[in-house]
């Protein structure tokens, strides 16, 4: 499940990078093509108005409806980049009052805050549906482009949804971390148990771990539930394994 949701959010982040890309490009021709627009018309134009004349037949200036292109593709850039930024914990915190509190408080704060993003984030999908409906019925279009504004709409709401389902998961996932603590366990085939120890205490101190082998040379990690081990580790709870 972990696996398929990331891969999935790094698609989608993709698409996002890749348009806004296309944005900088077109946002770099239509400043230029509007500046040379402006020296046409001006000394060029005085100068040398047949080639004032040439150059403007041929269309230099401006992008037609640049800024209505820009609005819809940057709308969409910002849901693609949720779906990873949700998935990896990338979203900005400030911890210099919780960082005192105890393990178990921050657990239950980082719960509340997931399921809220959660909520949040299933709304916003909810009413960009609904907007995109709207949109859609009474036919809106941009003005210069003229092409239908529920595109846009469309294209923002594959990333709000599959935010919203990645938000779901991550939820669920604090509310076992919650209910019985978080217990990780890492699987590497083939190492013997001391590589396994050196190994995890390299990354991340063996400040907070206790060793339990098992067959295949598994072992229990005890500690925080962070950016690192939501990349890394399996989860292993009483019903069974849970891959994230």
């Amino acid at each position: 499940m972990r696996n398929l949701a990331t891969q999935a959010a790094r698609f989608m982040a993709i698409c996002g990078g890749l348009v806004l890309t296309l944005l900088i490009i077109l946002i770099g021709l239509s400043v230029i093509g509007r500046s040379l627009n402006g020296v046409l018309h001006g000394w060029v134009g005085t100068v040398m108005p047949g080639l004032s004349a040439w150059a403007l037949a041929l269309g230099i200036g401006p992008i037609n409806g640049d800024f209505e292109l820009v609005e819809a593709g940057v709308a969409f850039a910002i849901f693609a980049f949720l779906p990873l930024c949700q998935i990896s914990a990338g979203h900005a915190s400030v911890d210099i009052f919780t960082a005192k509190l105890p393990t178990r408080v921050n657990r239950a704060l980082q719960f509340c805050i997931d399921v809220i993003f959660a909520a949040v984030l299933i709304v916003i999908a909810y009413q960009l549906y609904n907007g995109m409906l709207s949109k859609q019925r009474y036919g809106d279009t941009t003005f210069l482009l003229q092409f239908p504004i529920w595109w846009a709409y469309a294209a923002s709401l594959s990333g709000s949804i599959l935010t919203a389902v990645i938000a779901l998961y991550v939820a669920g996932i604090r509310a076992v971390e919650f209910c019985v603590g978080p217990i990780y366990c890492l699987k590497r085939q083939g190492w013997t148990y001391e590589q396994l120890r050196d190994w995890l205490g390299v990354f991340s101190g063996a400040a907070d771990i206790d060793f339990h082998p098992r067959a295949h040379w598994s072992c229990h990690v005890f500690g925080g539930f962070g950016r690192a081990t939501f990349h890394h580790w399996q989860f292993q709870f009483a019903t069974g394994p849970l891959e994230v």
